[in-house]
């Protein structure tokens, strides 16, 4: 019984770890990242503070 239990978690952990990464993988390869920099530009230059 120990063993499977032992299996159990061992799956879960690594399983889940393989998933997550195709997941965000998958998201990361998606994404425009020109225009979320543009974006993230506008958003400093909105809240800079200017000397």
């Amino acid at each position: 019984m120990v063993h499977i239990h032992k299996g159990i978690w061992a799956g879960m952990i690594l399983g889940g770890t393989a998933f997550q990464t195709l997941v965000l993988a998958i998201i990361t390869s998606r994404c425009n990242w020109e225009l979320e920099a543009q974006k993230a530009s506008k958003h400093v230059k909105k809240w800079a503070v200017v000397h």
